[in-house]
């Protein structure tokens, strides 16, 4: 679970609420008008939210886990995941960032890395 945004001093929290934000509103056009075009306002602020995230450094390892989840789930929601179609390691490049936050997580809270 995310630390509430708007009190955590992390940056990387914020970035993701953005882009959380920009993502239902997409997704809640998408819903009330079907069969239309896709409003490119919402695309491109779900693109810019995205750039966004991969801009912000984080400034606890907690946001950096958090960052490399959204990410990689930024990255499937659009269709694009890392390493997609690039030699049979889809897999592999889709569990890469999640399991650097699974990393990152256990070392921040003094435990052992587990997969996730």
């Amino acid at each position: 679970m995310l630390a509430d945004p708007n009190k955590s001093p992390d940056p990387a929290f914020a970035a993701i609420e953005r882009y959380r934000e920009a993502r239902r509103a997409l997704a809640e056009d998408v819903k009330n008008f079907p069969g239309r075009d896709v409003d490119e306002d919402l695309t491109a602020d779900e693109i810019e939210a995205v750039d966004e995230m991969l801009l912000t450094r984080p400034a606890t390892l907690q946001g950096c886990a958090a960052l490399l989840r959204e990410i990689a789930a930024a990255a499937e929601n659009m269709g694009v995941p890392l390493f997609d179609n690039f030699g049979g390691i889809d897999d592999a490049g889709r569990d890469f960032l999640p399991m650097l936050a699974a990393f990152i997580e256990a070392t921040a809270s003094g435990g052992t890395a587990v997969r996730s």
